[in-house]
């Protein structure tokens, strides 16, 4: 995983910190979780299927890819425009 998954994992958890309701946020992370766990075990039983049929090389530029892609994706989904806030003040009369 190294570095850029370090980095994805924690974006990943900063945003959903941030974008979610925090009545929501247990089963949230939860499902985050479960899902890291399943992905985990499939993507260790077809690493170890892939690598006997392909370069480890190869197998590693196209999970960069994937890091990349999803960056990317979650970019694009919690992009979304900042209201500003406008303050008043209140002219006092001398």
């Amino acid at each position: 995983m190294g570095a850029p998954g370090t980095a994805l994992a924690t974006g990943l958890i900063t945003a959903t910190h941030q974008a979610t309701p925090p009545p929501l946020l247990g089963r949230v992370l939860s499902l985050i979780q479960v899902g890291e766990a399943l992905g985990q075990g499939v993507g260790i039983l077809v690493a170890g299927l892939l690598s006997s049929l392909m370069s480890l090389n190869v197998l590693l530029n196209a999970q960069g890819g994937c890091y990349v892609t999803c960056a990317l994706i979650a970019l694009a989904g919690l992009a979304r425009p900042r209201r500003r806030r406008i303050t008043r003040t209140l002219a006092t009369a001398p």
